[in-house]
C-alpha cells in the first residue's frame, strides 16, 4: 500500500546514507494520516525529531489530520498547540484540519473556538473553515447554529446566540454546495421540511444548482416530517428529474421509504425510469 512504499523508500535514503528532507518525512506522515493512523504519525514526527529535521506547518498538519478519523480532538489540539510553542504560525490549511476534527466528532463548541482562534491569530477564515463548522453544528443536531454560520459567511448580519463568537468575515465568500446542503442536512433531521425548502431555494437563487445528494437531504426531510410529506416529495422528485439532472440511488431509497414500494414503482414506470446500477437494494 501506499504507506509500505513510503515507508520503504525513506528507509532506503537513510541506509545510504542520504538525509531525507522534510518533504520526504512529510510524504510518510500523509501516508499514515490517509489511514487515520495517530501512532504512526506520531513516530514518524519523533524520528525527523531524531534525524535534526524540523517539521514545518504542512508536517504538523499532516499529523492533525491523522486525527479525523477517529474525531479526536484532544490529541489533535495537542499537536496544534505544539506547533505554535515551536514558533510555526498556524494558516488556513492547518485550522480547516482542526476544524475538521471538531466536525468528525460532532462538536460545535470546539469548532466555534477554534473559528474564532483563527480570525485572533490574523489567519482569516476561508469558506472550507466555515463549511467545517456548519458539519459540526449539523452533526451535533444543532440547525439554529449552522444556518448563522452560513449566513454569516454570506456577509449577512445573522444575529448571534449569546454563546457564539463574533467572527469577523473577509469579504467576498461565496457558500458552496455543500455550504447550503449541509446546513439544510441539520434541519431535515427534524424533519423541518419548509426550512430546507427555503434554504435550497436560496441557493438555486444564487445561481448554484440541486445535485443528488441535495435531492437526498430534500427527500428525507419530507420522510421524516410527521405527518410525512409524501406529496412534496413526489413533485420535487419530478422537477428535479425533469430538469436532467443526475440521478443515483440514494434519493431513491429515501422516495421509496417516503411514498411507499408500490407508489414509487407506478411512478418510476410513469416517468420512464430506471434504477441506476449500483450495489445493495433500495
Amino acid at each position: 500500500g501506499e504507506v509500505v512504499r513510503a515507508e520503504k523508500w525513506l528507509q532506503a535514503m537513510l541506509d545510504r546514507g542520504v538525509a531525507p528532507s522534510v518533504v520526504s518525512y512529510t510524504t510518510v506522515l500523509h501516508a499514515h494520516a490517509r489511514e487515520g493512523n495517530i501512532e504512526a504519525a506520531e513516530r514518524g514526527l519523533e524520528l525527523m525529531r531524531e534525524n535534526g529535521v524540523e517539521a514545518n506547518v504542512v508536517s504538523y498538519s499532516a499529523l492533525i489530520h491523522a486525527c479525523v478519523k477517529l474525531g479526536d480532538i484532544d490529541r489533535a489540539e495537542k499537536w496544534f498547540d505544539r506547533m505554535r510553542m515551536q514558533g510555526i504560525k498556524a494558516n488556513a490549511v492547518s485550522y480547516s484540519v482542526v476544524l475538521n476534527v471538531c466536525a468528525k466528532a460532532c462538536n460545535y463548541s470546539r469548532a466555534e473556538y477554534w473559528l474564532q482562534a483563527m480570525s485572533d491569530d490574523g489567519v482569516p477564515p476561508n469558506v472550507v473553515c466555515f463549511n467545517n463548522v456548519i458539519d459540526a453544528c449539523a452533526k451535533a443536531g444543532r440547525a439554529d447554529r449552522a444556518e448563522i454560520w452560513l449566513r454569516r459567511m454570506m456577509g449577512e448580519d445573522a444575529k448571534l446566540l449569546e454563546d457564539m463568537p463574533d467572527v469577523i468575515t473577509p469579504p467576498g465568500l461565496v457558500p458552496t454546495r455543500q455550504s447550503y446542503t449541509t446546513t439544510a442536512q441539520a434541519h431535515a433531521s427534524h424533519g423541518h421540511w419548509e426550512d430546507v425548502e427555503r434554504i435550497f431555494a436560496d441557493m438555486e437563487g444564487r445561481g448554484t444548482c440541486m445535485d443528488e445528494y441535495s435531492l437526498t437531504v430534500l427527500l428525507s426531510a419530507y420522510s421524516r416530517s410527521r405527518p410525512r410529506q409524501r406529496e412534496r416529495a413526489e413533485e420535487a422528485f419530478k422537477r428535479y428529474v425533469d430538469r436532467g439532472l443526475k440521478l443515483t440511488r440514494p434519493p431513491l431509497r429515501v422516495l421509496r421509504s417516503t411514498v411507499g414500494g408500490a407508489r414509487f414503482e407506478r411512478l418510476m414506470c410513469d416517468m420512464g425510469l430506471s434504477i441506476p446500477a449500483g450495489e445493495g437494494a433500495l
